[in-house]
């Protein structure tokens, strides 16, 4: 049990005296702990994730940020007391424009600075938001894709909004490869069955010596249909039965 004791010396009629007060704060001490205990956890979430997470004021101006948003600082950037979205970003009109022009970096245009703006006017959680920004880095322009998240912090009388920004540059790159070299495969299995079939000459195609696809051809040379070559050993349909281990062998080799 946590008990708080004060005492305050009082002047009765006849002597002096001590009033003491004595009042039961366990639950509230325990109360105490378990926020703070949430507090660290919640502290140590935001440190760890491997994304920036930033927490804005209306200005929007950082309050506070992760460890992966601060290395993403230069080392000119670190030494400022003051930091935006931009700086964390590398964003172009944060880093003077290409040609190294001012720009203001509470610029009206700027998606994130919108997204932060919406969260504190409707109090409406924006979840994924896809996006790009256009960064200057090693004067390098570069194009990159994140994802915006952002919820509205009570803390006291202040309004804080927590973003999240995840770039998933890379990985709409490998998406973008990754339909390309599928819709390549396709055009190229198209190009193939219109090839094969326009031939006069049978083709085949084999795994592990079954007939896995053919062309017209074979079916009229064969007299078999194309679903009666499929799957049929392929050194059995083209040699005869004394050659048959021989060419399987040689296969395999």
């Amino acid at each position: 049990y946590t008990f708080l004791v004060s005492s305050a010396r009082v002047q009765l009629s006849d002597c002096n005296g001590v009033l003491i007060s004595i009042d039961d704060i366990t639950e509230r001490k325990l109360m105490e702990q378990k926020i703070l205990q949430n507090e660290n956890l919640l502290n140590l979430v935001f440190e760890n994730v491997p994304y920036v997470m930033l927490l804005v004021d209306k200005s929007l101006t950082i309050h506070k940020m992760n460890k992966v948003a601060i290395s993403l600082l230069n080392k000119k950037q670190r030494g400022n007391k003051k930091f935006y979205c931009g700086d964390i970003l590398q964003c172009l009109a944060a880093n003077g424009g290409a040609n190294k022009v001012a720009h203001n970096n509470l610029c009206e245009n700027c998606v994130i600075n919108k997204h932060i703006i919406s969260t504190l006017n409707t109090d409406k959680d924006i979840s994924s938001s896809e996006t790009d920004i256009i960064t200057l880095k090693d004067n390098e322009i570069q194009i990159r894709t994140f994802l915006i998240s952002s919820t509205l912090i009570r803390v006291g009388i202040n309004d804080l909004v927590l973003l999240s920004l995840e770039d998933i540059t890379k990985r709409k790159r490998n998406e973008e490869e990754y339909f390309q070299s599928r819709e390549k495969a396709i055009y190229n299995e198209q190009r193939y069955k219109l090839l094969s079939n326009i031939t006069f000459e049978g083709i085949m195609l084999f795994k592990d010596l079954r007939i896995i696809d053919t062309n017209r051809a074979l079916s009229k040379m064969s007299g078999y249909t194309y679903e009666e070559l499929i799957g049929q050993n392929s050194m059995s349909f083209l040699f005869p039965e004394e050659y048959k281990s021989f060419f399987e062998q040689k296969l395999t080799e």
